[in-house]
């Protein structure tokens, strides 16, 4: 849903079922006296370029503490500073973070049990209070006073279980453990690039155990600044574990649990999306790449996903197949490494929700192009996704709003979190048609998208980095002005700033499709969806297509959730009504909208719609 300045996120389906973390075990004692750490050289995964050179260390313990059930109940995590952070000389408190909620999930604070630190001159009493994270309110715990040396701080995480309304967090499943950093590292707020080592003790996560991270598979060294730690994912337990090396790609499959589908397939089907991505966008990074797979129980066929350092959380309900659906979101957040990320791919500066609509409809436009370009999505394939995506638009009821409203309303309304999706979409085609009708078939959008990554790119060298450099909120406003003049300025303006439809003509996908006029239903759900939170059926509207199916205002219901804006397919209820269960299914469709969406063009093979 967000794609904050560190994070990627792309959730898609509501769903039902809530059970709570089991209670956990005592408390670990009080940390020994810190000492330096004795850390041996591991050997490092392939990397394009020598890390940046940090002194300060910081190093991670993770222990999953499993009850007598083999159910993992909580995680014993002890955190080594080298030093104190902050600025050499600097006479502050340790102050140790953690956001209060992650994508709108609150309450990760409440998990963290027993903290306790201690410096070389002894414990370091810490107090909770209310503070901010980069704006975001968070939980402070503040020392007494000033630390002295190397820091140790010990501490336990509660891990939820079984709660399919909450997926950002730490969670058990299948005998093991995930976890998200930023929902359980108590860090500070610094910037510095540390000496980073995860290391895990897997001896209370049951026998033949494994763990893997974003970092790499097991105990890592790297270097990292600690938002970026904040950033990984984090995985222990009885895994699956896949890896493909074929010299230049170095990419992992890691899961816990068995969802629907194959997941050693769904990885292999992975690695070759971002293989064909990384090759477009010139990508020759050799740095390891990880899947990981969490199913959700009771999310139906619903999924979840998240974007990390080198890495992709997929986590799908239990009635997701490895469907067009699924593989197209997969594509989707990998290619968030190269649109939308600061430090890897193409950035946009500016207050936070103002660049949606490059982050997500930038996405959504190379991840469908790109896939039906390397043959693993059939014309058909694309279509369905164009078609769902266009239609969705067209009937949105926030279509016009402006990209303020969108940021200023993006986590409160399905619509408006929608919307960047479509309109960034919609505006990309509409783009790399006219550069190439201007050029006469020479230039393309891809030419003005690549010039901006290798802009990212040099700016991050001239800084001192590896990566890339977050260029300014107009700077791709500027690079479609330079290439289409006046016009290309005016509509950018017009669609971005004041929500004006995009107009892609009817050739902009290419030769296999064309534009057709259709009168196209408006989604209407008919009741209340927190209808699927609270198992009741509330808020139903009359003369609605969920009426007319037979459901009744108060019914106990289950479903298994379903795609706001969506309507050609079927929502499908159980109905629990005076002891006897009943399947009802409809479609959520209402009054129609006049629209144009794109039809295949019969008479052009298969083999033709990727050239173009």
């Amino acid at each position: 849903m967000l794609i904050p300045s560190r994070r990627l996120v792309f959730p898609l389906f509501a769903a039902t079922l809530a059970a709570c973390a089991a209670a956990p075990p005592p408390p670990p004692s009080p940390a020994p006296a810190p000492r330096a750490p004795d850390w041996s050289e591991p050997t490092p995964p392939p990397a394009a370029a020598a890390p940046p050179v940090a002194s300060r260390q910081i190093e991670i313990t993770l222990g999953p503490q499993r009850d007598p059930a083999g159910e993992v109940t909580s995680l014993d995590v002890t955190i080594r500073l080298s030093e104190p952070p902050g600025e050499f000389g600097e006479a502050s408190p340790l102050k140790l973070m953690l956001e209060d909620s992650e994508q709108g999930e609150a309450g990760w604070p409440d998990g963290i049990e027993e903290v306790y630190a201690r410096d070389g001159e002894g414990a370091l009493s810490l107090k909770t209070r209310p503070a901010t994270l980069d704006g975001d309110p968070c939980t402070e715990w503040r020392s007494d006073r000033h630390p002295s040396g190397a820091i140790v701080i010990t501490y336990r995480v509660k891990v939820a279980r079984g709660d399919n309304h909450r997926y950002q967090g730490i969670h058990a499943h299948g005998g093991g453990v995930e976890g998200l950093g930023s929902t359980f590292l108590l860090l500070p707020d610094v910037n510095d690039v540390y000496r980073a080592r995860v290391k895990w003790t897997l001896a209370g996560a049951g026998e033949g155990a494994a763990a893997m991270s974003s970092f790499g598979a097991g105990d890592v060294e790297t270097s990292a600044t600690l938002d970026r730690l904040r950033s990984g994912f984090y995985m222990a337990g009885p895994l699956g574990l896949l890896t493909l090396d074929d010299g230049a790609t170095h990419f992992r499959g890691a899961w816990l649990g068995h969802p629907l589908f194959d997941p050693a397939e769904a990885a292999v089907w992975a690695s070759k999306a971002r293989s064909a991505q990384r090759a477009f966008f010139r990508d020759t990074d050799p740095a390891p790449f990880t899947f990981f797979i969490r199913p959700v129980p009771g999310l139906g066929p619903g999924w979840v996903g998240n974007g990390g350092p080198s890495s992709f959380l997929l986590m799908p309900g239990d009635g997701l197949e490895w469907s067009r659906l699924a593989r197209f979101a997969v594509a989707h957040e990998i290619a968030h490494t190269w649109i939308g990320v600061a430090g890897s791919g193409v950035r946009l500066d500016g207050p936070p929700g103002s660049a949606y609509w490059f982050t997500e409809g930038f996405t959504v436009h190379y991840t469908r192009a790109l896939l039906l370009r390397a043959g693993l999505a059939t014309p058909a394939e694309f279509l369905d996704d164009l078609r769902e995506r266009t239609e969705r638009f067209i009937v949105n009821p926030d279509k016009a709003a402006s990209n303020e409203a969108i940021a200023a309303g993006f986590f409160k309304s399905d619509t408006l979190n929608k919307l960047p999706y479509d309109r960034g979409m919609l505006y990309a085609a509409e783009v790399d048609a006219a550069v190439r009708a201007k050029s006469g078939g020479k230039r393309s959008l891809d030419d003005l998208f690549l010039a901006l990554l290798d802009r990212a790119r040099a700016l991050g060298k001239q800084a001192g980095g590896e990566g890339t450099a977050t260029l300014p909120a107009d700077a791709l406003r500027e690079t479609v002005g330079a290439e289409l003049g006046p016009d290309g300025l005016a509509r950018y303006d017009a669609v971005i700033a004041r929500g004006e439809p995009p107009a892609p003509p009817s050739g902009a996908y290419g030769p296999c499709f064309k534009a057709a006029k259709k009168a196209i239903p408006r989604f209407e759900l008919g009741f209340d969806p927190a209808s699927y939170k609270d198992d009741k059926l509330v808020g139903l509207v009359r003369g609605s297509a969920a009426e007319r199916a037979g459901l009744r205002e108060g019914d106990h219901v289950k479903g298994s959730g379903v795609s706001i804006g969506i309507t050609w397919k079927a929502v499908t209820m159980i109905v629990d009504r005076d002891g006897k269960k009943k399947t009802i299914s409809f479609f959520p469709q209402g009054k129609t909208v006049d629209g144009s969406i794109w039809i295949r063009e019969p008479k052009v093979p298969d083999t033709a719609c990727a050239r173009w």
